[in-house]
Order: structure tokens, then sequence, then C-alpha cells
């Protein structure tokens, strides 16, 4: 018996890594309500291919959300639903295009993706980006289209 074969087996390891992680990402939608996707699939990527973490994280957003319908369901008549129909419309069309990526490109690239994509998304968001009038309908489209290949190809819209 080698000194080696002694030491415990750290196959757990990532395993463990992730579900702190997850733990934390929810932590911080508890306090913020959004940001689970971002954080948890970014930090992830860190462990495993995100072509594997994405669905997962998908799910766990969606069941997260769910008690938010009540409040939709109460404000239904506040929807405008002119724009809803154009993003979705966008949305059918760039998410099976993210799919693709995800699922055809190695994860070395995906990774350097999803890296830029939240550094642009953040620099954004600090430097207060908000769009000054009602967006036309193509680019409401265009929108749709461009937050529904972000969702498919890394799990945050």
């Amino acid at each position: 018996m080698t000194a080696l074969s002694t030491l415990p087996s750290w196959a757990w390891l990532p395993a463990l890594t992730a579900a702190v992680l997850v733990f934390l990402a929810a932590i911080v939608r508890g306090y913020s309500a959004f940001g689970f996707s971002l954080l948890a699939i970014t930090a992830l990527s860190l462990v495993y291919p995100p072509a594997e973490i994405i669905p997962s994280i998908f799910l766990l957003e969606i069941a997260a959300s769910l008690h938010l319908l009540p409040g939709l369901l109460r404000d239904i008549r506040d929807i405008h639903w002119r724009s809803v129909g154009l993003l979705l419309a966008g949305t059918t069309v760039g998410t099976p295009l993210g799919v693709a990526l995800l699922t055809s490109l190695p994860a070395p690239p995906m990774k350097l993706a999803l890296a830029a994509f939240v550094l642009i998304s953040t620099a954004l968001l600090w430097h207060g980006f908000a769009l000054a009038r009602m967006p036309s309908r193509t680019a409401t489209v265009a929108i749709g289209a461009a937050a529904g290949a972000a969702n498919g190809a890394f799990g945050i819209g």
C-alpha cells in the first residue's frame, strides 16, 4: 500500500463546489429578486462545461419564479401585449439559434463568450443603460431575438 492510496478521494469536490455556488446564487436571488441564473451559470462554468449546467439552472430559475404567477395574473391588464407578442416572435427565432451554438461549440469558446456576455451586460447595467423611448416593432423583435439567443446559448436572457 502506497501513501497515495490512503488519501481520501476528491471526486466529490466539484459537486460540493457546485452545490455551494448554487446556494450562494440562490441567496442573492432571495435578497435582490434577480440574478440567480447569471451568478450560478457564470460560477459553475468555472467547474463544468456550459452545456452541462445551463439546462438544470434554467429549470431551477423557472421553479424559483413560479411564485410570481399570481401577481402576474392580478396585474394582467397592465401588460403591453403588443410588445410581448413581438418579443415572443423574436425569442422564438433566437432561442433555437442560441441552443444550436451551445450544443455545437466546444466548451472553451462558450466559456469565453459567456464571460464576454456577462462583462458587457454588467458594464451596461453599471452605467445605467436604458432605452430613452419605446423601441420600434423591428427593434422589439430584434431585442427578443437577441434575448432568445442569449438565453439559449448562456441561459441568461
